[in-house]
């Protein structure tokens, strides 16, 4: 089951404020362990969904694509899609997709990381749960205070 990225930042800000209401309700009433391993069970199955549910995006056209949470189980093509940190990109695009690592500063290629092209009617995994450059084109260069910095770009041809 797929559910919509903002259906999914909903469900993680209700489970949330659950927790912090359960928490709260068992510290007023003087239950003060009982209310830390609340907050802290709500927190870690908060963690866990947002580090490790992957992403579906759909790519319709350079400029039309949608963004999906896998909530369940689910089968993509020739791939078991479960949890994990990927994202599977489903090329429903008469173009072809470049899928790669833009470096800014010292940054290198690691191991790894190529780019990926995807072609029309053809689905791939991607090793990230986040793009970067989303169909737009990448930043000439981005302030941060280390040397360097790696981001990822999905770009349609």
């Amino acid at each position: 089951m797929a559910i919509s990225i903002q259906t999914f930042y909903i469900l993680l800000g209700i489970l949330a404020l659950t927790g912090l209401v359960l928490s709260q309700r068992y510290r007023f009433s003087k239950r003060i362990l009982k209310s830390n391993w609340i907050f802290l069970d709500f927190a870690l199955i908060i963690g866990l969904l947002y580090l490790f549910s992957p992403r579906v995006l759909t790519v319709y056209s350079c400029t039309a694509y949608k963004e999906e949470v896998i909530l369940f189980p689910v089968s993509l093509g020739k791939y078991k899609a479960a949890f994990g940190q990927h994202t599977y990109i489903v090329n429903k695009s008469s173009h072809t997709l470049t899928f790669e690592h833009v470096y800014y500063g010292t940054n290198h290629a690691k191991q790894g990381e190529h780019s990926i092209f995807i072609k029309p009617k053809e689905i791939k995994e991607i090793k990230t749960l986040h793009i970067d450059f989303l169909l737009s084109t990448a930043a000439l260069s981005i302030s941060n205070n280390a040397k360097g910095a790696t981001k990822t770009m999905l770009t349609c041809e």
